[in-house]
């Protein structure tokens, strides 16, 4: 992230460049998310996008 921030702050505009960062941080960001994954023993995908559990009529 840090080299982003300083590619976005300087002058150069540079696709492949910019591309390559991308690329790296996307996979960064993966590799971290499936280790915590892991750790927490919790199933692949977004949490949010996980269907709820019924809500009972107890209140």
């Amino acid at each position: 992230m840090l080299e982003m921030d300083r590619f976005l702050r300087g002058a150069a505009r540079d696709p492949e460049a910019w591309r390559a960062l991308l690329e790296r941080q996307c996979a960064a960001s993966t590799g971290y998310c499936t280790a915590v994954r892991e750790d927490l023993a919790l199933p692949a995908g977004h949490g949010a996008r996980r269907p709820l559990p019924p809500v009972s009529d107890i209140r």
